[in-house]
C-alpha cells in the first residue's frame, strides 16, 4: 500500500472495502500453507505484512520499499517486522509484490532481482 494512503486512512485501513477485500483474498490463497518469514517487496506501510503477522502463524516480516525515510523495526504481538529500503539475502518462505509489478518498467528486472535474494530449499 501507498505510504500516501495510510497517511488518509490511518488506522481504520482494516476497514476500507479494498484493503479488508485483498486481506481476505490473501488469506484465502494461504490455506494450507504456512509460511514462517515473508519478503513484503514494494511493501508500503506494511498493510499485508502486518495482516499476516497478527492473524497467521508467520513469525517475521520483512518489508522493503524505496520510499521509507530511514530502516526500522518493530514488534507485533511479540513479532518481529522489519522496514527497510533494500535488503540483501533474505531466508522468506512467502514473497509478496501486492500492487507492485503492475508499477514496475522492468517487472521481470525485479522479480529476478529478489528471487536472487530468497534462498531456495536445500
Amino acid at each position: 500500500m501507498d505510504l500516501k494512503e495510510s497517511d488518509i486512512l490511518g488506522e481504520d485501513i482494516g476497514d476500507h472495502w479494498y484493503y479488508r477485500s485483498k486481506a481476505s483474498a490473501l488469506m484465502h490463497l494461504l490455506r494450507g500453507v504456512e509460511p514462517v518469514r515473508i519478503l513484503d517487496v514494494g511493501a508500503g506501510s506494511g498493510f499485508f505484512s502486518r495482516h499476516l503477522l497478527t492473524h497467521s502463524k508467520v513469525e517475521e516480516a520483512w518489508c522493503v520499499d524505496t520510499s521509507y525515510p530511514a530502516d526500522a523495526d518493530e514488534l507485533l504481538g511479540g513479532k518481529p517486522a522489519h522496514y527497510r529500503r533494500s535488503v540483501g539475502p533474505v531466508n522468506a518462505d512467502l514473497v509478496l509484490f501486492m500492487d507492485v509489478l503492475e508499477h514496475v518498467d522492468d517487472d521481470a528486472g525485479l522479480l529476478r532481482e529478489y528471487i536472487d535474494k530468497v534462498p531456495t530449499g536445500s
